[in-house]
Order: C-alpha cells, then structure tokens, then sequence
C-alpha cells in the first residue's frame, strides 16, 4: 500500500514548528502543511512573479505563512529564472532538448537569490522542523547552501525531489541529491515515485 505523502509526514515529524516550504509555486503544499503542522510556521519561498502573486494572496490573512519571493542556491546574488510553458516546471535552469518535445522555456528574467543559511542566521531560527524542496532540479544548490544548519544537525527531515528524467540543462542527478545528504549523516525514510509513459520521471523522497 502506497501511503500518501502528507499522512507519512505527519505520522513522523511531530510537534513541527517550523517549516520551510522551498518551490511552494500554488500553495499546494503549504495549505498541507497548514493542516497536518498545527503548530508550525510556514516560509514559502518562491522567485516566480505569478507564484509570489498568488502566494501572497493566498495567504494574506494567514499569520502562520510568511512569503518570501526570493530563489534559493548556494550563494547571495542575482540569479536567472526560466519561465516554462509547462505549469510547475519553471525555474533556474533552462528546458533540457528532451523534455522540449513537453515543454519549452519561454524567456527569462534575473531574481535575488538567498541562502538557507544566511535565511536561518538572519531569522534567528533555532531549527527547521521539515525543509522541503522542489525547485526543478536545482535542489542541491539550495541543500548546499543550508550546509551550516544541515551539518549541525539543525534541519530535521528534508523533502526533496529526485530527477531520473534529463529536464532541464544542468540539472543535479538523483545521485548527488542522495550523496550529498548521505554524507551528512541523512538516510531515505519514503519515497514516492511518479512515472509517465511507463518510466521513472521523478520522486519526492524524505530524508531524516
């Protein structure tokens, strides 16, 4: 039986208080988070200008949400973003010739981009509860710059997306992403997998 993804976590992150929705694009899933995280407070980061515009009026009247319409990476800076003719599939790198037969990039525009850890130090947060990514294969830039509160063991669980599935230019493979929390001491809890056309395009993996 395939356990759905927002029961799995409630079940086992408890008494969250902060999370970090990075890629939060809808809203999705912040509202889950909303609904199984009682506690928490939400930080839905997000660059795309209609994502923010929806964001930010989503949750205008929420005070358990703070929209922060920045990109994440591993450095402070300006950084491209590629808008994507497919919903959901903008970000920092451009469409792959691949996934061009499904998509294209349509333009692009430079945005701010953060670091986690810069975010945390800044905020004056003590620990993030669930860090969940999903920006279109560049989650491992934005792991790498959350080093410092990933390797003292200040995140608790990651949500993050792995790519079997060549997307985008210059995205990191589904190796890296695991490698990279493996070597902090992070192993795979659950994994869920999507396919299309009968083969493995992506999954959304929780690490702890």
């Amino acid at each position: 039986m395939i356990v759905d993804q927002y029961e799995y976590l409630m079940n086992n992150i408890l008494g969250a208080r902060t999370v970090f929705d990075v890629g939060a694009k809808d809203g999705r899933d912040t509202s889950q988070f909303l609904r199984i995280f009682p506690f928490a407070h939400i930080w839905a980061f997000d660059c795309a200008e209609d994502c923010v515009d929806r964001l930010e009026m989503a949750f205008k009247d929420e005070k358990r949400v703070t929209v922060v319409p920045k990109a994440v990476s591993d450095y402070k800076g300006s950084v491209t973003f590629y808008p994507c003719s497919m919903r959901g599939s903008s970000g920092l790198y451009e469409v792959s010739e691949e996934f061009s037969i499904e998509a294209r990039t349509i333009g692009s525009y430079e945005v701010e981009s953060i670091t986690l850890d810069d975010f945390i130090e800044g905020q004056g947060i003590d620990d993030v509860d669930l860090l969940k990514i999903d920006i279109e294969g560049a989650d491992l830039p934005a792991l790498r710059g959350c080093q410092r509160a990933i390797s003292r063991g200040l995140v608790g669980a990651i949500l993050c997306e792995l790519l079997f599935y060549p997307y985008y230019v210059g995205q990191h493979g589904y190796t890296e992403v695991c490698d990279y929390l493996t070597y902090y001491g992070y192993s795979l809890h659950a994994l869920w997998p999507q396919y299309w056309g009968g083969r493995l395009r992506y999954a959304n993996a929780l690490f702890m």
